[in-house]
C-alpha cells in the first residue's frame, strides 16, 4: 500500500497470533516518515475491533508485563485508556453510530457506519488553531449577520400550520478533510 495504508499479515480477530500493538506503531511510524513529522495522536476503532484487541493475547501480555496501565477490564474489555498508552496515542475512540441502509419504503435494516475492517490512526488538531495540522477540520458560521459562529442565532416567529411559535437556529455546519497525510487507514480484518 501506500504510505497512509497498512495491511497487515495477521488479522486482528485471529486473537491467538494477532500483532495490532505491531501494526499500529508500525502504521505511526510510516505515517511520521511520510508526513513531514508529525504524530499521529487519535485512533478510531469499532465495538468488535475493541472486543478483538481485548482478548488479544499480544494486547494482554504487553499490557500485563509492559505496565501500560490496568489490567482490569470493563464490561470484558481492556479500557481504552489503557489501549491508548499501548498504541501511543492519545484517545482511541469506539465507532458506534449506525445507519438504515434499506430504500425507503421497506422494513429498516440497520449496519454500522463505519467498517470492522479497518482502524483509522489521524492528527487532533491540539487547539482550535488553523495552523495546527489535522486530518479533517470542523467549520461553523452564520449564514447572515455577524459575531461569534460558535454562538448560533436563534429567532422566533409564529407559524399558522403548527398553531404555535416556532424556534429556529440558524448556523451551518460542515467538516473538511484539509491534511489526507495526517490519516492512515490499517486493514485489521
Amino acid at each position: 500500500g501506500s504510505s497512509l495504508y497498512l495491511d497487515t499479515t495477521v488479522v486482528w480477530s485471529d486473537i491467538a497470533n494477532n500483532t495490532p500493538v505491531d501494526d499500529v506503531l508500525a502504521a505511526k511510524e510510516s505515517a511520521f516518515n511520510g508526513n513531514g513529522g508529525m504524530e499521529l495522536d487519535c485512533m478510531v476503532i469499532t465495538r468488535k475491533q475493541h472486543r478483538y484487541l481485548s482478548r488479544s493475547a499480544n494486547v494482554i501480555s504487553q499490557i500485563k508485563y509492559g505496565g501500560a496501565g490496568p489490567t482490569a477490564t470493563k464490561n470484558g474489555n481492556i479500557p481504552l485508556a489503557a489501549l491508548a498508552e499501548l498504541f501511543e496515542v492519545k484517545e482511541i475512540r469506539v465507532a458506534k453510530s449506525v445507519q438504515n441502509t434499506a430504500d425507503g419504503g421497506v422494513t429498516a435494516a440497520f449496519g454500522t457506519i463505519w467498517s470492522d475492517s479497518y482502524a483509522f490512526l489521524f492528527r487532533q488538531s491540539a487547539a482550535n488553531n488553523i495552523e495546527d495540522p489535522a486530518v479533517v477540520r470542523s467549520y461553523t458560521w452564520k449564514g447572515d449577520g455577524g459575531g461569534d459562529p460558535d454562538d448560533p442565532m436563534f429567532e422566533e416567529y409564529m407559524e399558522d400550520r403548527v398553531r404555535g411559535c416556532v424556534l429556529r437556529c440558524r448556523g451551518q455546519f460542515t467538516e473538511k478533510v484539509v491534511t489526507t497525510g495526517m490519516g492512515f487507514l490499517i486493514k485489521v480484518d
